[in-house]
């Protein structure tokens, strides 16, 4: 080795870089560049960091529910020692928000590196929410997915795990999760949704696994246009075309569902020939031809703009002679569109070609999308329209000079101009719950004058934002808005142990010597929140505080229970073994009185 060594710095730099290029950035980072003092002076400036994650997939489904946001998944090759050197302590987690903390945690769930999981679990600060579980599962790491479920309190979500093992082939942990009995109600529904993820990304041997081994004599059998539409947005042309010689799809609505995910998923000849078959029938409605032209405008493909041009064309031809009442598609309805999904392209190409659309109402819009029901148990990636927020905001999107132009006009119209401008304070608050940096937080409080609401960024903030926000508002500014009581509340009710700690730290949280504060946030938390989703929350209070068990606190602990058994809860293995341990010391507890 030390010959080989040697003979490497013999070459000349150029050389150096091309045998660099041709390796994983990873593997120069880690241990290439560090062969001798010749190749580290030559790698050392242009390898000083590692890719921690996959490139993220774009592809989404309308018609496979849980696959709408695709999980975090560590690269490979993962630089384990390297993660746990630098992420095995506390101090690089404080700059992070609690989504990218769990984002983290994600991707050493699925980095195949158990000492990467324990570090990530030690200093995440946050509760483990699904995502985790899935990222394990989407790279079929069983261990990982055993204790993250069983030993460290995982929330469970169906659909999104049993998607991440089946669509990227992982039979064995599709096998686990009917054994364990994770299906989430009942085998029939399961089996439906997993067929039509399994068509979606084109996992045969998953698929049949599901159609030969499970639920036989349950049904669950999708219909046929469902599975060709599952199957073409996942950009599966050849199953497509099986499943369609297999079993026709009929009528209009069912020719314009499977025809919206062509545009969405496949080519453009693939467009254009079943455009062909379907088109006069499927695109008759001027509904139906706009959803067509949002769906080629939103997809990962990279030949959208060509889906949408040839649409385009295809549709005004279709109208010649016809009176032309409206566009097949508002260049505002776009541009929402592709705020909402993410797709800064689409703004620059609207905004270069000079088209007109109201900024603000596009911002509106886009940050109105209501967060998922199940906030609580998953979903911690990043809101998808941050990146066209940024756009706007902070990289030529022009939006001061749009939001200008747009409050002229609506004082010539003789609108109010308060009805057209933006609430900067809301913008601030809905980029704080979707995981915001610091550097946008700022600017939205320094150049637009958006106030900061503290109780709302301790759900959800970093460390550092926290020492933002209190150095801005200061003691009597933050007590101002909410009591030491409400927003360490917030802080367990989110899941966010770090802004617990850091509250508990500068004595912005439940005296720890007030039983009374104690035992009223414990029942709170129990029986007051409609779920029992915050399970985590009572564990995480009993290992750092000494309550006093009272009557009222296993009444609340009942009620808890009860709500999970009425309201059908998916109550995950190690929230369940939680619940049973804090029973037991109630029980002990109440008995010594």
């Amino acid at each position: 080795m030390a010959g080989a060594e040697d003979q490497l710095g013999l070459l000349n730099p150029g050389l150096l870089r091309n045998i660099a290029g041709a390796l994983h950035p990873n593997e120069v980072a880690s241990s290439f560049k560090f062969a001798n003092k010749e190749v580290l002076g030559c790698l050392r400036d242009d390898y000083r960091t590692f890719n921690l994650a996959r490139k993220p997939s774009r592809w989404c489904s309308s018609i496979v529910r849980g696959v709408g946001s695709p999980p975090s998944l560590a690269e490979q090759p993962w630089p384990g020692h390297d993660f746990v050197a630098h992420w095995g302590r506390p101090e690089p987690w404080r700059a992070l928000n609690r989504r990218q903390r769990h984002r983290l945690l994600c991707l050493a769930a699925s980095s195949l590196h158990p000492p990467s999981l324990d570090a990530a679990l030690a200093h995440c600060g946050t509760v483990v929410k699904a995502d985790a579980l899935v990222s394990a599962a989407a790279v079929g790491e069983l261990e990982a997915c055993r204790r993250l479920l069983v030993e460290e309190g995982c929330h469970w979500d169906t659909e999104p795990v049993w998607a991440a093992a089946a669509m990227n082939g992982h039979v064995a942990v599709c096998r686990w999760l009917g054994e364990i009995g994770m299906y989430g109600g009942e085998v029939a529904s399961t089996k439906r949704f997993v067929v039509k993820a399994c068509c979606f990304s084109g996992q045969r041997e998953v698929l049949a696994y599901m159609q030969t081994e499970v639920g036989r004599g349950w049904g669950g059998e999708p219909l046929p246009a469902e599975l060709a539409t599952a199957a073409a947005e996942g950009g599966q042309v050849e199953l497509l075309g099986e499943l369609l010689a297999a079993a026709a799809v009929t009528g209009a609505m069912q020719c314009c569902e499977v025809l919206a995910g062509v545009a969405y998923g496949c080519p453009s000849e693939v467009l254009q020939h079943y455009y062909g078959q379907w088109g006069t029938e499927a695109a008759a409605e001027a509904q139906h031809r706009q959803a067509l032209l949002l769906r080629a405008a939103t997809s990962p493909t990279g030949d959208w703009a060509a889906k949408c041009d040839w649409l385009l064309l295809r549709m005004l031809l279709a109208m010649m002679g016809r009176e032309l009442s409206r566009p097949p598609a508002p260049p505002q309805v776009l541009a929402t569109a592709a705020a909402a999904a993410g797709q800064v392209p689409v703004l620059r190409i609207l905004r270069a070609e000079g088209v007109a659309f109201s900024y603000v109402q596009n911002l509106k819009a886009a940050l109105e999308l209501p967060l998922p029901f199940n906030e609580l148990l998953v979903n911690e990636r990043p809101f998808e329209c941050l990146p066209a927020l940024r756009y706007l905001l902070m990289e030529g999107g022009g939006l001061e000079e749009a939001e200008a132009t747009e409050a002229a006009a609506a004082a010539e119209d003789g609108e109010e101009e308060e009805e057209s401008a933006v609430d900067w304070s809301a913008v601030l608050r809905h980029a704080a719950q979707r995981g915001s940096d610091l550097a946008l937080l700022r600017h939205l409080h320094e150049q637009h004058g958006a106030a900061i609401n503290f109780e709302e960024l301790v759900a959800g903030g970093s460390e550092e934002q926290l020492e933002w926000a209190l150095g801005v508002l200061g003691p009597a500014g933050v007590s101002s808005q909410a009591s030491g009581v409400a927003l360490f509340r917030s802080a367990l009710v989110s899941g966010n142990w770090a802004a617990a700690e850091w509250l508990r730290s500068r004595g912005l949280a439940v005296d720890p010597d007030d039983q009374q504060q104690l035992q009223q946030l414990f029942c709170s938390l129990a029986a007051e929140q409609d779920t029992p989703l915050h399970i985590p929350a009572l564990w995480w209070l009993l290992q750092r505080y000494s309550l006093q068990w009272t009557p009222e606190c296993r009444d609340a602990l009942d009620v808890c229970q009860e709500i999970a058994w009425a309201g059908g809860w998916p109550v995950a293995a190690g929230h369940s073994q939680w619940m049973q341990e804090m029973m037991q010391m109630t029980v002990k507890a109440l008995a010594a009185l």
